[in-house]
């Protein structure tokens, strides 16, 4: 015997007011919860933002039905990836299988990315996928703390397929910029232009020293760079 629904369920299963509840939670005026590390060099507590809950909240309530489950769908692959931890957009994907991957990509509006060794087997799984809606990403650059764990220096940055990524910011896994060498990050940073190709601005976080001729590099060969700001970097002269 079929039951009869309240006002509420009936408000509830209309896709506009749908819709509606989850933009409110996705622009909340408090989305992350506040995570704080201690820099086991300097004893310092550094204070990061995740995601986690927020994804969390939209993982639980995609549980509902179909209708929530389609919204709920469309808001976790918006932003996927998490700067706290390896849940970056290639590792997100192999999650995926091969021809769903395409239907996800073309949600993505901004993404968390990492540096990964160069003979990690999974580098090239999105060359070929195309994300028309990405604009912005999180580029976390590891340094040697964890690449020493890995065994592995991981100073590639896996290529994706077409993008209209014009925001880039760049930062290291560590709160101790001086984690990542300036070697690894001139060699991160000549990758760059291949794999962001139309970036318009670029961000980097945490201090770092890097050779004036890579920055002048980088700069040559993104011809629709407007804004840059590494203040915080500590650009050296060729010796």
């Amino acid at each position: 015997m079929a039951t009869e629904m309240s006002a509420a369920q009936h408000a509830l299963s209309i896709p506009e007011i749908v819709s509606t509840i989850f933009q409110c939670l996705h622009s909340s005026s408090v989305p992350y919860a506040r995570v704080w590390i201690r820099n086991k060099r300097t004893g310092r507590r550094v204070g990061r933002n995740t995601v986690w809950h927020l994804n969390r909240i939209f993982f639980n309530w995609g549980l509902v039905n179909h209708l929530w489950n389609r919204e709920a769908i469309h808001h976790l692959w918006r932003k996927p990836g998490n700067p706290g931890s390896i849940n970056t957009l290639h590792r997100l994907f192999l999650l995926v299988e091969h021809n769903r991957r395409q239907l996800y990509a073309n949600l993505v509006e901004s993404a968390v990315l990492r540096t990964e060794a160069r003979q990690w087997e999974h580098r090239d799984i999105l060359r070929d996928v195309v994300f028309p809606k990405m604009k912005s990403a999180l580029l976390i650059v590891v340094g040697l703390g964890e690449s020493k764990r890995k065994k592995r220096l991981c100073d590639s940055v896996p290529p994706l397929g077409n993008n209209s990524i014009s925001s880039l910011t760049v930062q290291p896994s560590d709160p101790c910029w001086e984690d990542v060498p300036r070697r690894q990050l001139e060699t991160v940073l000549d990758q760059i232009p291949d794999v962001f190709p139309n970036l318009e601005t670029i961000m980097f976080y945490y201090r770092a020293e890097v050779n004036r001729t890579a920055m002048q590099r980088l700069g040559a060969r993104l011809p629709r760079l407007k804004h840059d700001k590494y203040s915080q970097l500590e650009v050296v002269e060729d010796k």
